[in-house]
């Protein structure tokens, strides 16, 4: 009994059932859950750079983004960046005296522990857009902020 468990007859029955797992197991890593790494300091101290995490390809399929929401996003190939989403289609977003106002209120963001010292002009989001930034907002505008970009690049949301 032992014997057979550990040095299986080798059939058409076991390579079958050890086809199907390696196939399962090659669907589920290439479609469902995909590494992404956290790639400079940008949401610290959400992520530090260099962190690992898994990307849960399904994620958004059944309810939309929406605020607040940390998406990872396919940059170029098999690249991802993890950002945090500040305005959805339709938003006025911009930054001034620090903060976050998403039309015309200002955002509590409890995250961002680095706040901005920097200022951006009102930007409304278009259909099929969302609005995306870091959490270290202390970093210039142009290391860390991705801005307006399709929903069509969210590879999904980070399991931890």
């Amino acid at each position: 009994m032992i014997k057979e468990f550990f040095l299986p007859e080798i059939n058409l029955k076991f390579c079958l059932r050890l086809a199907t797992v390696a196939l399962t197991v090659w669907f589920i890593c290439s479609f469902v859950f995909v590494p992404a790494f956290v790639n400079g300091d940008s949401m610290k101290p959400t992520y530090n750079s260099r962190e690992f995490n898994i990307c849960n390809k399904l994620y958004y399929l059944k309810s939309g983004v929406s605020y607040g929401d940390i998406v990872i996003l396919r940059y170029v190939g098999r690249t991802f960046f993890l950002k945090r989403v500040v305005g959805l289609a339709g938003d006025r977003v911009e930054f001034r005296d620090g903060k976050l106002f998403v039309n015309n209120e200002c955002v509590d963001e409890p995250y961002v522990k680095y706040p901005c010292s920097w200022n951006m002009k009102p930007v409304v989001v278009r259909e099929g857009m969302i609005f995306v930034v870091g959490d270290n907002r202390s970093m210039p505008i142009e290391r860390h902020m991705f801005g307006m970009i399709s929903v069509k690049r969210i590879a999904g949301a980070p399991l931890w």
